[in-house]
């Protein structure tokens, strides 16, 4: 079966240090048939096979690891660290 590979970025709130930028790398990389290409503070560009996993598994890996969608889709906005998510708070 060849792979289908496609590119998804999420804007993701919530990030405010190096350890939530970790914590999502491990979570999305967890995910069967990823490659994490880049997760900064706000945003992760993931490149995955679309026979084994679906833009929302991605989204539901972001949310298990303690972050929410920036539904408006705004990468790079960052959460109060005080707001009770991610690793920092």
């Amino acid at each position: 079966m060849q792979q289908q590979m496609q590119e998804h970025t999420l804007a993701i709130s919530g990030m405010s240090c190096g350890g939530c930028v970790n914590a999502v790398r491990k979570a999305l990389s967890a995910l069967p048939g990823t490659q994490v290409d880049a997760v900064a503070v706000g945003s992760a560009t993931v490149s995955y096979d679309t026979g084994l996993t679906a833009v929302a598994a991605l989204e539901q890996a972001v949310r298990d690891a303690g972050f929410d969608l920036d539904t408006a889709g705004v990468a790079g906005k960052t959460g109060d660290a005080g707001s009770g998510h991610g690793c920092c708070g």
